[in-house]
């Protein structure tokens, strides 16, 4: 049975013509006289992901001349298609707009934020492009009873998009402004108190954050070079701040790396003259194993080491002058 269930959703990737017809052979299928139902309803969702589990990238879905629907990237637990769903004409039910798949899957990349789809297959679509204007979409599953073993979805709502990009900011300085003293080290009169950070609209698939701030300014160098002065991992996707003076027993599974002195935390500026300090939030596409304490990196080392679980990032500069 378990090797049938793999033959059956692996065929859906290359035959969807074919793939149709086994879905609703199984939808069929018994076992001791009761109908599989929490079965059926996991693989339905598994093969429905395969033809329309919508994933955006930073390409926006793009809304045709026929109002057909081109979508950049399709999530299959963790693999990545690009589909299109074409308009479809509902002689039936001739109110509202109806989209079908089109059987165009193609490989793609995971390149930032998620569609969700729940349970009933309603999808939420977090950016669609029409004539240059954004729209949260969501699409319900329809069955077609004229073509049951189709695939078809109709519009369920669309709102105008509000802001969604992904920033970091903090109450204690602008971007591009004055780190306040207190952030500073003690040598140069500061009290060596982390700063408040809150970063707002992660892409919707984010499972996890990690904070890393460095600096390029000589003598540190540039890269992996750069003087490491703090980095916070294992953030959970709940979590959108950071207070000042950051206790990390205060938020369950936080690690702190080892800073440019060669302690665990947070290391705050001590230049010799003005520096610029950059940190960057980094939002993860899934869970990365867990970073130890004491992991020693800049923000270049993180990206080079975690770049397959990197969706997005959002960046904020600030200076320090003894």
């Amino acid at each position: 049975m378990r090797k049938s269930i793999v033959l059956v959703v692996s065929f859906a990737f290359h035959h969807i013509t074919m793939c149709k017809f086994l879905i609703h052979d199984i939808l069929i299928l018994k076992l001791g006289g009761k109908m599989l139902k929490n079965f059926i309803a996991s693989l339905m969702l598994i093969v429905l992901s395969i033809f329309a589990g919508i994933i955006f990238a930073n390409a926006e879905v793009v809304v045709d001349a026929n109002l057909g629907l081109s979508v950049p990237c399709v999530n299959v637990n963790g693999s990545f298609f690009q589909c299109d769903l074409t308009k479809y004409d509902n002689s039936a039910d001739l109110a509202g707009l109806y989209w079908q798949l089109s059987g165009n899957v193609l490989a793609a990349s995971d390149d930032g934020d998620c569609a969700s789809v729940d349970n009933n297959f309603m999808f939420t679509l977090p950016s669609v492009d029409v004539n240059g204007s954004k729209y949260l979409v969501t699409l319900n599953y329809y069955p077609n009873s004229l073509d049951p073993t189709g695939y078809y979805w109709a519009l369920g709502s669309a709102a105008p998009k509000t802001n969604t990009v992904f920033s970091l900011s903090s109450q204690d300085f602008t971007n591009n402004g004055i780190i306040p003293l207190q952030n500073a080290c003690i040598s140069t009169g500061g009290s060596n108190i982390s700063p408040q950070l809150s970063w707002q609209n992660p892409p919707q698939s984010t499972a996890g954050f990690a904070l890393v701030m460095d600096d390029e300014d000589s003598p540190c160098g540039t890269g992996d070079n750069a003087c490491k002065h703090w980095s916070v991992f294992n953030i959970p996707s709940s979590v959108n701040s950071f207070q000042a003076d950051l206790d990390i027993t205060s938020i369950t599974g936080l690690t702190e790396g080892e800073n440019w002195e060669g302690n665990i935390g947070y290391a705050g500026p001590c230049p010799p003259n003005k520096h610029t300090y950059t940190l960057t939030i980094y939002a993860l596409n899934s869970v990365i194993p867990a970073i130890s304490s004491g992991v020693s990196m800049t923000r270049s080392q993180f990206v080079n080491a975690y770049a397959p679980y990197i969706i997005d990032s959002a960046t904020m500069k600030g200076t320090f002058t003894p």
